[in-house]
């Protein structure tokens, strides 16, 4: 452990790091998301590195049970139909206990046809990292370990639209910004579509800021009304309570990435979130 946290500190690099906790086939945020934005079955990253040592970091990727954060203990319940569930407990009544599954799925099940329930060590099997080289791992601590730090991994407080989708053919796949909120290039394919959800508990005025870089050959609709950027590339629009949806349409041979933030409007009564999770 020694050689390897001596190693992270002088040779991980937490931008390659970034790349290889994005990666499908690792499937991080599938289970953990970064201010919001990616699965809600484990603890929410975006502070980790300024509260966790780079060893917990180490033990946590590649012993997930050796020590499971308080409230992420996976519970294993065997019904008297046969059935096994294993999930994170969301709640428990006289009548039902609810799991939240690897998938981030809310499960139900009668308290009566509970057979067996008992604790399950982490949610996050082991041997996730078994495919990743030395340098790989090196990287990635580094990455984490730098999450919520004064730098270019902290997530900051800017509202910055974090969850999109992108269209795959007729249907939709779920994506996530960087930490940095940049919703990179490799995450689409050109000429494609994007989207994002807003939730308007209180309607009105709202300005949606693209940073100019980013907003070049983009073209921007609100729930199919066609909006255009002003110069800075802000975006301006009146809602009405309710959902809305953000498009983008992104032209052919596009290679920058996209970066919105949510601004509010002196005096507008508008109360907008950005819809966040999986």
């Amino acid at each position: 452990m020694s050689a390897l946290l001596s190693e992270i500190a002088a040779k991980g690099d937490p931008a390659r790091g970034e790349q290889i906790f994005r990666r499908k086939d690792l499937a991080c945020l599938k289970c953990h998301a970064i201010a919001g934005a990616g699965g809600q079955v484990g603890p929410g990253l975006e502070s980790i590195g300024a509260s966790a040592p780079p060893d917990y970091l180490v033990d946590s990727i590649l012993q997930p049970n050796k020590q499971v954060k308080e409230g992420y203990h996976a519970t294993a319940v065997a019904t008297d139909d046969g059935k096994i569930f294993t999930g994170i407990q969301i709640r428990k009544t006289d009548s039902e206990l609810v799991l939240r599954d690897a998938e981030g799925n809310e499960v139900t099940i009668p308290t009566g046809s509970i057979a067996e329930q008992k604790m399950a060590g982490s949610i996050m099997p082991a041997g996730l990292a078994d495919e990743l080289t030395r340098p790989e791992l090196v990287d990635l601590v580094r990455f984490l370990s730098e999450l919520g730090k004064v730098g270019g991994y902290s997530v900051g407080t800017k509202r910055v639209l974090r969850r999109w989708e992108v269209a795959e053919g007729t249907s939709w796949r779920p994506v996530y910004t960087t930490v940095a909120g940049l919703l990179p290039p490799d995450e689409w394919k050109a000429p494609g579509q994007a989207r994002t959800m807003l939730q308007a508990s209180t309607g009105g005025p709202i300005k949606l800021a693209v940073e100019s870089a980013h907003a070049a050959g983009l073209a921007f609709s609100i729930d199919g009304k066609p909006i255009t950027p002003e110069g800075d590339g802000t975006l301006r629009v009146d809602l009405t309570p309710g959902m809305h949806t953000l498009d983008v349409a992104i032209p052919a041979g596009r290679r920058e990435g996209i970066r919105v933030v949510l601004e509010e409007i002196p005096g507008s009564p508008a109360r907008v979130q950005a819809v966040l999770g999986k």
